[in-house]
């Protein structure tokens, strides 16, 4: 879940800092997901953002740049 999302104009895909627990990311948005109020980011690798109750989903459409504060600690699940 994030706890504060922006669109961007500026910058590239990153999830800081590489190393522990992922505070902040950026990347582009591939899907919209309105009645759970997700958004599917590529940040180098495909996340899942939850968005609070005063960001709507559908505010960000799908080729936005968005950047985010991680409310909690993201976890990274590979997949085959």
């Amino acid at each position: 879940p994030a706890w504060k999302a922006d669109v961007v104009k500026l910058g590239g895909n990153y999830v800081e800092p590489l190393f522990g627990r992922p505070r902040r990311m950026q990347g582009t948005v591939l899907a919209v997901n309105v009645p759970n109020n997700e958004l599917t980011v590529h940040v180098g690798y495909d996340v899942t953002v939850q968005l609070p109750g005063k960001y709507k989903a559908e505010n960000f459409p799908v080729g936005a740049r968005i950047a985010w504060d991680n409310l909690e600690i993201p976890t990274f699940n590979p997949q085959a």
